[in-house]
């Protein structure tokens, strides 16, 4: 089976920081996605890496969650903090 095309952007760690950023603003799934303008199905479906997303849909999150689109990005370093 051949590999699945990777889009140019890295968004590997868009799932586990959508999560984090929004869980540590309170928020549910569907009150981020209202903020946003997606359905709760949808950011279900980012967080669980299940589907994939377009950089201006990144831009949207980040809004909705008051933080920088490179935040949402961000790779992760061992204690847990974003590098």
């Amino acid at each position: 089976m051949a590999e699945p095309i990777q889009p140019p952007t890295d968004f590997s760690h868009l799932a586990d920081n959508l999560r984090f950023l929004r869980l540590s603003k309170r928020a549910t799934q569907r009150q981020l996605g209202v903020r946003a303008g997606f359905s709760q199905g949808y950011i279900c479906r980012l967080e669980r890496h299940l589907w994939p997303t377009h950089p201006e849909h990144v831009d949207r999150l980040a809004e909705a969650l008051g933080v920088e689109p490179a935040r949402l990005l961000e790779r992760w370093s061992q204690t847990g903090a974003f590098r």
